[in-house]
């Protein structure tokens, strides 16, 4: 069995031979997991708190290359992990929140990637027998660590996300 690192988060997995995921830098393998992660939350939870994470995570780590529809990307997902976990913005008011730092925000800046991208992967969605996390508590607990890590490793970007933020005027100063 031919193994390969993901480009985005180092994960080595069985190759898979498909073309690699357009919206994200990341091997064919370790998207389809992340598939398996994201198609298990969505059947086995009605409303998982951790779905925004598991995004905002993934899209962190795996970041597209060149153009604006990439650097755009990024940003989405750096400002939606640092409202969920530095602004602790509930799960439920992720969407709108969300929307309003965004409005009228275009042409984001490339930001200089960190090496690596996070000490934890999607692979941490799953237990030690490989199989999907199933207990609701310990999917969420699963889920803040890995977006935590995949926040920690852009440290560089944090005060320029911070001031995005501000800058929307979504929340007062004193938030």
């Amino acid at each position: 069995m031919t193994t390969t690192p993901c480009p985005g988060c180092g994960l080595i997995l069985a190759e898979r031979l498909a073309p690699p995921p357009p919206e994200h830098g990341a091997s064919p393998a370790c998207f389809a997991l992340y598939g398996r992660a994201l198609e298990h939350q969505s059947r086995r939870f009605a409303q998982p708190p951790a779905g925004r994470l598991l995004l905002d995570a993934y899209g962190a780590q795996h970041p597209m290359d060149g153009g604006r529809m990439a650097r755009d990307n990024l940003a989405v997902h750096l400002i939606a992990l640092h409202l969920a976990l530095v602004r602790h913005v509930p799960a439920e008011s992720m969407p709108s929140t969300l929307r309003r730092v965004l409005r009228g925000r275009r042409d984001f800046p490339e930001l200089p990637r960190p090496v690596p991208l996070g000490v934890l992967t999607v692979a941490s969605m799953f237990g030690p027998n490989g199989a999907p996390i199933d207990e609701l508590e310990a999917q969420a607990e699963a889920a803040r660590a890995w977006a935590s890590a995949v926040w920690a490793a852009w440290s560089d970007s944090h005060g320029l996300v911070a001031r995005w933020v501000r800058d929307s005027g979504v929340f007062n100063e004193d938030d």
